[in-house]
């Protein structure tokens, strides 16, 4: 296969598994701030403060693994290889939580019946 056919999809998989690695970064990031300042517990606000926290976390991550291919990645497709290797093992408590809300999801059936 040639390199450049298959960078496209490679660096395709490389934003999916960033973004989910953001995701997975972003609430490890929030949970151990929150948990380190000892926020209080009293009606949910430790989970108002990391609800606040993610987005940011998460703009900062991506930054990160923006630069990260716009500098070094995309240049070398071993590298590329790598990375998103690494983003994907990073991104596996998004993707099983994920699952979980699937697996979890009780549509009620419409109409015509449950779809299965």
């Amino acid at each position: 296969m040639d390199r450049h056919v298959a960078r496209w999809p490679l660096a395709a998989l490389y934003a999916l598994s960033g973004l989910l690695a953001c995701v997975s970064l972003a609430f490890w990031s929030a949970s151990t701030l929150v948990s380190h300042l000892h926020v209080s517990n009293f009606e949910g606000a430790s989970g108002y403060a990391a609800m606040f926290q993610l987005p940011v976390w998460m703009l900062l991550y991506a930054g990160i693994f923006i630069v990260a291919y716009v500098l070094w990645l995309r240049r070398r497709l071993w590298l590329l290889a790598t990375a998103t290797v690494l983003l994907l093992f990073l991104a596996m408590p998004a993707i099983s939580f994920i699952v979980q809300l699937a697996l979890d999801l009780d549509i009620s059936p419409g109409p015509l019946g449950r779809i299965e």
